[in-house]
């Protein structure tokens, strides 16, 4: 693994390590973050996936569905800030449309990029990531490097979903300029064939 392939692991590892330690504590940061070294050091994003399912399923174990959610929902609302140039660009596109509905129906005509649809019902706007075929030359479970090699008889916890429903929560709070809410539907890193999130306009 490259030096920059490090760093793109080893920066979310450690968010997650932080975040951990915020909502719940020290004691559970250790046991959560169990092997997280040796993982990284493997320099191999099939183990990483599959310690990260592991890491996910002891902290369902060791806190409340609210601690959880709510570190998986800081980490998500880190990627977004350190991940923002799409939706900079996205943001351009929409100021530079005289309405919100008229850039919503380019978005709907073009989607956001490869591996991305949406449909639109009244004020609410399904965006669907299909992360699979997002490149031919692999098969993606997730946009996440960091989860992105779960072998596919694997699944892991909503848990970790979170993460991706606070980014996106923040991706279009920002392009729209107010405020929305997300909710998340299934994920293909529980078992279904693409992501969905529901975003309440």
């Amino acid at each position: 693994m490259d030096n920059r392939l490090m760093k793109q692991i080893s920066g979310p590892i450690e968010e997650f390590n932080k975040n951990i330690r915020k909502f719940a504590g020290e004691k559970v940061r250790k046991e959560v973050m169990a092997d997280s070294e040796k993982a990284i050091a493997s320099a191999d994003l099939g183990k990483i996936s599959i310690w990260l399912k592991e890491a996910i399923d002891r902290l369902d174990t060791l806190t409340s569905t609210g601690e959880s959610e709510d570190i998986m929902k800081s980490c998500g609302s880190s990627c977004f800030s350190v991940n923002k140039k799409h939706a900079e660009k996205d943001r351009e596109r929409r100021l530079g449309c005289s309405t919100e509905e008229e850039y919503l129906k380019q978005v709907l005509l073009s989607g956001s990029g490869q591996g991305t649809r949406f449909e639109k019902d009244g004020n609410i706007l399904v965006e669907y990531y299909t992360p699979k075929t997002y490149r031919e030359d692999m098969q993606l479970r997730c946009y996440c490097l960091f989860a992105s090699r779960l072998p596919e008889d694997m699944t892991i916890s909503r848990t970790f979903c979170q993460c991706s429903r606070a980014h996106v929560e923040n991706y279009w709070k920002y392009v729209l300029d107010r405020p929305v809410r997300v909710e998340l539907g299934e994920t293909a890193l529980t078992g279904a064939e693409e992501c969905k999130f529901i975003i309440h306009l």
